[in-house]
């Protein structure tokens, strides 16, 4: 079961979404275009949530290239 945990926004309307699978334990990130499409999701089974959502945070402030 996945669990949203923290969502990220950019200024031009991008997000990226952190959710927990707790069963498979890993960390997910899932980046949104500005009308709400899906554009990339990444499985992190290595990472820590807060490691991902590092992440995920650099990417919305643009210190982070992703999809």
């Amino acid at each position: 079961m996945t669990t949203k945990l923290s969502t990220y926004y950019r200024d031009d309307g991008y997000t990226c979404d952190v959710s927990v699978d707790f069963k498979e334990k890993e960390t997910i990130v899932e980046y949104y275009d500005a009308t709400g499409k899906s554009i990339a999701y990444y499985h992190y089974p290595d990472k820590t949530y807060a490691a991902a959502c590092a992440d995920a945070e650099e990417w919305a402030l643009g210190q982070r290239v992703a999809p």
